[in-house]
Parts: structure tokens; sequence; C-alpha cells
């Protein structure tokens, strides 16, 4: 079971570093074949490892299988239909973390300090998005990450709480290099792949299975 375990999260770190450098010396076609690799090898170490009942470890499988759709429409830069299907896949992959970290509150009172921490992130992402080509879509997207940031702390799950940290910061630096590209390809892949990672341990070590 152990070496199970962890060739799963091999594979997972594998695809994650070769991923890395394909972008890194702009091999599409590995780059491309990774990206959509990555969440389906988390989901498999997810799964591997969760000892949850089915109804509740669904909202994660769900969460990582849209998140994997997310990846794979985003491969298409310039096609805002693509580009929409995609970013809809992530909003709604949120939305099941955060239905799945509501079920396991603990401490609703931490919701409140997150959302006074947020408070002056979201006026600077307000300032951002305006300059973006889709700026409502946009900030409500930035808006259910900072509530998924609030039930991770209701949830006493600081790790996934640090997850959803990194997330925030992968899509402001995304956000910033669709105005104007600062940011280079590998910095965006890899706060979002370790964003996913830290939420999803997140989750086994809240139920006690790592």
């Amino acid at each position: 079971y152990t070496q199970s375990m962890n060739y799963q999260l091999l594979l997972f770190a594998l695809l994650c570093v070769i991923h890395i450098c394909a972008r890194d010396m702009r091999m599409e076609k590995i780059s491309r074949f990774t990206k959509v690799l990555l969440m389906p090898s988390l989901l498999w170490y997810y799964l591997s490892v969760q000892t949850e009942p089915k109804s509740l470890a669904v909202l994660v499988i769900v969460a990582l299988v849209l998140h994997t759709i997310g990846d794979a429409f985003l491969l298409f830069p310039g096609q805002w239909l693509m580009a929409g299907i995609g970013g809809a896949s992530f909003f709604v992959g949120h939305i099941l973390y955060i239905r799945y970290l509501a079920l396991h509150m603990q401490s609703p009172g931490y919701m409140l300090v997150v959302a006074i921490l947020a408070i002056y992130p979201i006026v600077l992402a307000g300032k951002l998005v305006k300059r973006t080509p889709a700026p409502i879509p946009m900030f409500l997207y930035m808006l259910v990450l900072v509530v998924e940031a609030m039930f991770c702390a209701g949830a006493g799950d600081l790790v996934s709480l640090f997850g959803v940290v990194f997330f925030a910061t992968s899509d402001t630096l995304l956000g910033y290099n669709s105005i104007e590209k600062k940011f280079s390809d590998v910095t965006i892949m890899a706060t979002y792949m370790f964003a996913e990672f830290l939420i999803v341990v997140g989750f086994l070590l809240r139920q006690g299975a790592l």
C-alpha cells in the first residue's frame, strides 16, 4: 500500500518536473501533454490515500476532473470561448472545494479573520481586473478564491489555506499577463501545481489519511 502511494505521488512530481522543464525549453507538445496529465495524476494519488465516504470524496474527484478540463481548454491562448469554458471549469471546481470544506467546518470564527485580511487583496484585485478583457468574471473568480480561503480557515485546514493563497498568486500573475506579459509561464504553472498539491494534501491530512 505504501509503495503504491509513493509511486503515485512520484508520478505527479515527475510530471510536474517534466512540465516545468518543457515550459522553460519551449517544448510545446510535451508541455501541453504533461499539463493535461497533472491533475489526473494528483487525483490518482488522492484516491489511493483518501479514507472518507464516497459522498465526500466525489466532491474532490469532480473538482479535480473539472480542473483537468480547465487545463485542457486553456491550452488555446487568445481563443476567448475556450478560455471562458476553461475558467468556468475552474470556477465550479472551486465551488466544489468550498462545499467539501463546508462539510468539515470546525471554527467558523476564523472565517472572519481571513475575510478581514482579504479586504486589501480584494481591493487590489478589483483594480487589476478592471484592466483585463473580462473584468466581472475575473473579479467573481477572485471572490470565490477568497471564500474558499475563508472555508479553509473555518475547517481548520491551514495547509489547504496556503494552497488557496498560491492559487490566487498564480491566477493574479496570469491576470497581469493578460494585460502585459511580465511573468514567465514557469512561475505561473509552478505556483498553480503547488497550490493544487497543497489543497489535496490538506484534505488528506484533515481526514487523517497521512
